[in-house]
């Protein structure tokens, strides 16, 4: 889809995320519904990572997508994270890490 219409996709704020301004539709589809924050937004990623180890684990076993992959693994990286955090980050995306 991405190479089809790219300009879909392209939008700063929802990169690799397919939008429909259809909300009924949306779900439908399983795709983010019109004004629901994105799974990749700053916000929702770092409230995900601030969280206990426990949530955090239960969190990272549902992140699949590539492009949500990237932004957790950036955030984390921002962040100033306890090593445990880290390590469970590491342990769930070992090759966005190998640099290190």
């Amino acid at each position: 889809m991405v190479a089809l219409a790219p300009k879909l996709f392209a939008t700063p704020t929802h990169a690799g995320e397919l939008r429909i301004d259809d909300e009924e539709l949306a779900n439908n589809l399983s795709l983010v519904a019109p004004g629901d924050p994105s799974p990749a937004d700053d916000v929702v990623v770092r409230k995900a990572l601030g969280g206990n180890n426990a949530s955090l684990k239960k969190y990272l076993a549902t992140v699949k997508e590539p492009y949500l992959i990237e932004a957790v693994c950036t955030m984390a990286k921002e962040m100033d994270l306890p090593t445990s955090k880290m390590k469970l980050i590491k342990e769930a995306f070992p090759n966005k890490f190998l640099d290190d």
